[in-house]
């Protein structure tokens, strides 16, 4: 895993534009995550879906496709080619990561028909070839994973939900902090626990378990856990974070597995197309979803 997060880089996309037009990319970068991590909630898909495809977005981004070019721009037309990106990313990660199916045409209605069906099925050819067809790099998500399998088996099950949760709070607001698009997986999923690990008490985890753990993270990913890029990314991680709050993704809450209570194809055709009129940007939280409006 530790290799294969090398060829799933993203870079910094803004670097080149001026800082006005920056500011305004990452803001509406912000937007667009929080709007897909709420829409594949609501739709019944899991986190780490919706985090795959604000990966595949980010790396799209900075391609030299044609459609990640305009998107990276400073104008309507850059906006309309951002949002049909990162609708034919959500689409890709379904298909990649879910059981369940979401048509074209679902996903043109999430946008109130402001792109069409062919211009997101277009648009994820382009997506795929952008990224060579790698589509399958491990996550900040699926390092966490790894790393709660490192707790002490003597450790409480408390220990396991409280580092599970505290840890996946962090790398979804990472995915949201256009700051963190540079870093490995592997460094927010480690930053991301230590922090976590910080909020336990000595009751939750006796502090020969705690060092034990943090060497079993040390060892794993071969690293200094005091390392600064390891420090610096921890105190990213808690910028204005003070305590875990409601996030996008709770809208449906998730089973302990990650996934919401219920997963199913969704097509206009099944009668189901009430339930993607629910995620519009125009009909679910507004100051939210408007981005799809932009």
């Amino acid at each position: 895993m530790l290799r294969l997060e090398r060829q799933h880089a993203s870079r910094d996309y803004l670097r080149s534009t001026s800082q006005a037009a920056r500011r305004r990319g990452i803001a509406r970068r912000a937007q667009v995550v929080r709007w897909t991590v709420l829409a594949a909630a609501r739709l019944g898909f899991r986190r780490e879906t919706a985090l795959a495809a604000v990966g595949y977005l980010d790396r799209f981004a900075g391609s030299d496709a044609p459609l990640a070019k305009t998107a990276r721009g400073d104008d309507l037309k850059a906006s309309r080619a951002y949002q049909r990106a990162a609708l034919s990313c959500l689409y890709l990660a379904v298909k990649l990561h879910e059981p369940a199916t979401l048509d074209a045409n679902s996903v043109s209605l999430l946008a109130r028909g402001a792109h069409s069906p062919q211009e997101i099925a277009a648009g994820e050819l382009e997506v795929l070839k952008a990224l060579r067809w790698r589509v399958h790099g491990p996550t900040a998500g699926q390092f966490s994973d790894c790393i709660l399998e490192l707790i002490p088996t003597s450790a409480r099950a408390v220990v396991h939900n409280k580092l599970g949760e505290l840890s996946r709070w962090q790398i979804e607001r990472a995915a949201e902090d256009y700051a963190c698009i540079i870093l490995r997986p592997s460094t927010v999923a480690v930053a991301a626990a230590l922090n976590a690990l910080d909020r336990l008490s000595p009751r939750d985890l006796p502090e020969e378990e705690r060092e034990g753990f943090v060497k079993g993270i040390s060892e794993a990913f071969d690293l200094d856990v005091n390392a600064p890029l390891i420090q610096l990314t921890r105190g990213r991680l808690l910028l204005d974070r003070c305590s875990p709050g409601p996030t996008p993704a709770s809208a449906d809450a998730p089973g302990p597995s990650g996934h919401c209570p219920t997963t199913r194809a969704v097509s206009p055709d099944d009668g189901s197309s009430s339930d993607v009129a629910a995620v519009s940007p125009v009909s679910v939280g507004k100051t939210r979803l408007r981005v799809m409006e932009l």
